[in-house]
């Protein structure tokens, strides 16, 4: 990686946080990126298979090697909480999901809290919490509701 700096102390600089990721990113080892990746895919396949055990432990890794913060890391979070839904683990899959949420106030990052909320929706819709699905769905984007209505 290289960090371009202005040579006119005078110029616009860029803010720490649009560098931050890259230089999260840079600091890790390629292998633990890597392996986080593998994992997560895994994940995902093992969901395609109806193997949510699988899905499970496969995405505790991911998040584990992962680097918070990070889209993948979001991303990792959230198969991780859906894996936890699927095996009927409904105070995991909310604790997981409030875990993402949380993250996703404090970088600022309001498109991390779609997939959160929608596990919340999916726990209380399984839970038969018809009212609390109605709140939740309310903030979810119109794209995501037709998952809520169906």
């Amino acid at each position: 990686m290289v960090l371009l700096l202005p040579s006119d102390p005078d110029a616009p600089t860029v803010e720490h946080d649009d560098l931050r990721e890259d230089l999260v990113a840079f600091t890790v080892s390629t292998s633990d990126v890597l392996r986080s990746n593998g994992a997560l895919r895994a994940a995902i396949w093992a969901s395609r298979r109806s193997e949510f055990e699988e899905m499970r432990v496969q995405s505790d890794r991911a998040v584990q090697l992962g680097v918070v913060g990070l889209g993948i890391w979001f991303g990792a979070l959230q198969v991780h909480a859906w894996s936890h839904y699927e095996i009927g683990r409904f105070p995991d899959a909310i604790r997981i999901a409030d875990e993402d949420i949380e993250q996703a106030y404090r970088l600022g990052d309001r498109s991390a809290t779609i997939l959160p909320l929608a596990v919340y929706a999916a726990v209380f819709m399984a839970l038969g919490e018809l009212d609390t699905v109605a709140i939740i769905r309310g903030q979810l984007p119109r794209r995501l509701t037709v998952l809520m209505i169906r």
